[in-house]
């Protein structure tokens, strides 16, 4: 896939190559791209190990070597998966539409 927005919070810091892990998972899609989210953990031992230092919502599409994007429930099909995206948070579904939005925007001016 390839990221067309994201928005990120940062919770705390990570040292100069301080190790972390990223958990990913799908919490939805629309017609052109899905939803993913992510959160980065610290790794190292000790007290703070495996918390969560940055939690971010990544909107991802795949796309054609052709041009032009694959559609998600072309993807899903691959899963076998079938049926509508999950309900994500009301402020994700905001920020997804806003993305739309903004893409049709830049797409009149050009």
């Amino acid at each position: 896939p390839v990221i067309a927005a994201e928005t990120m919070r940062f919770r705390r810091s990570l040292h100069l190559f301080e190790k972390f892990t990223i958990n990913t998972r799908v919490i939805g899609w629309d017609d052109k791209a899905f939803l993913l989210e992510q959160r980065f953990f610290r790794a190292s031992r000790g007290a703070k190990a495996n918390e969560v230092v940055a939690e971010g919502i990544v909107r991802a599409r795949f796309l054609k070597k052709s041009g032009g994007v694959i559609a998600p429930e072309v993807i899903l099909g691959f899963a076998k998966w079938s049926g509508p995206s999950p309900d994500v948070d009301e402020w994700i579904a905001t920020w997804n539409a806003a993305q739309n939005l903004s893409r049709e925007t830049l797409q009149t001016q050009t």
